[in-house]
Order: structure tokens, then C-alpha cells, then sequence
């Protein structure tokens, strides 16, 4: 089983400790990882060119998120982690999902297979959220984006959200521990 994790805010910040644990804990369970931080790497956002519903079945940007890509086809779990900036995820991790856009075929309003990346079994994806604020302030911030997963053929989502989060030292035993079950849930899922 293969992960692509994609750490959107800072490693040294709580979103990405929880999804170290995550990690961790999917090793253990004998997971192929492999992880990128976007902070740090050359990467842009979507341009709106439309060339991947024209001219091309992917993306024509060039940059970082290629190599990125191309692990994504190929793997069984996405993770993703953020903080919230701003009442939204990171900016690079927003410019990462902007490009996922090229995942989707030209018409894919109208297809009952909307997406370009490889048919079921569906992916998996771990969306992590860490924020400074209540859980309320922020609890809308995955499901601005869980139509486009869907589409994109991801069938089962765990979501985890830490609140009152500043540092990595004020997340809770409990989060943890969710984070090492879902793990495992999801290695068994996988398998």
C-alpha cells in the first residue's frame, strides 16, 4: 500500500505532527510512504489555460507539483495537513489543490467518470486541519473542497481537525490516538 503525504504548512507545525503520527503509525503497518512539504518547493498555481481539457491530458505547468502528481496517480492514500490561514487552508497547499483541476476531464460535469485518475478501487484521503480558533470557526474549510474529491474518485475521507491548536505541545492525546486509529483503519481499508 502506498501513501503520498503532503505536508501544506510548516513540518515543524501541528498539523504536520499529527500527520506524522499518522505516518508512524501506517509504517509500522508496513505502508509505503513518501512525503513532500510544499513550503520550499517551486510550485504555482492553476493558470486557468485550460490546456489539460484541450490540448493535453495534464496539467502544463511544469514545476514541483509534477513529480507530485505522478506519485499521486499511482498511490492508494492521499494525505494532506494544513493550518488555517486566514479562514482557508495554507497557500501552497491551496495552490496544490487548485491544480488538481487537471485531474478532471474536459466534461466532467456531465460524466459519471469525471476523473482522470485511475479507476476504482477509490482513493483514500486524510485531510488534517489544525487551527487556532474553535472547531466551529472553521469546521466548513474541507467541504469547500469535497466536491472535487469526489470527483476526482476519492471514495473514503477521514477528516481530522484540531482546534485550539497553536503549537505541536497543545495537541491532545485523543487527537493523537485518532490519528493512529484512523491508520489503521485505513491500512486495513486499503488492503
Amino acid at each position: 500500500m502506498k501513501i503520498l503525504n503532503v505536508y501544506g504548512s510548516m513540518v515543524d507545525g501541528s498539523s504536520a505532527a499529527i500527520a506524522t503520527r499518522f505516518l508512524e503509525k501506517a509504517g509500522l503497518l508496513c505502508a509505503q510512504i513518501e512525503s513532500f512539504t510544499l513550503g520550499g518547493l517551486q510550485i504555482n498555481g492553476c493558470k486557468r489555460c485550460l490546456s489539460c481539457k484541450t490540448t493535453t491530458d495534464r496539467c502544463a505547468i511544469r514545476d514541483d507539483i509534477t513529480t507530485i502528481f505522478d506519485i499521486l496517480v499511482t498511490c492508494d492514500v492521499l494525505v494532506l495537513s494544513t493550518g488555517v490561514y486566514e479562514g482557508d487552508v495554507t497557500g501552497n497547499l491551496y495552490l496544490f489543490e487548485s491544480r488538481l483541476f487537471s485531474f478532471l476531464k474536459p466534461d466532467f460535469e456531465t460524466r459519471p467518470d469525471p476523473s482522470r485518475l485511475p479507476p476504482p478501487p477509490r482513493k483514500i484521503l486524510v485531510f488534517i486541519q489544525t487551527q487556532g480558533g474553535v472547531k466551529e470557526w472553521h469546521a466548513d474549510i474541507y467541504q469547500r473542497y469535497e466536491s472535487l474529491f469526489w470527483r476526482l474518485g476519492f471514495g473514503e475521507v477521514f477528516v481530522i481537525q484540531a482546534d485550539c491548536v497553536d503549537h505541536p505541545y497543545d495537541i491532545g492525546d485523543d487527537v493523537m490516538n485518532r490519528a493512529e486509529e484512523i491508520a489503521a483503519s485505513v491500512i486495513e481499508l486499503a488492503n
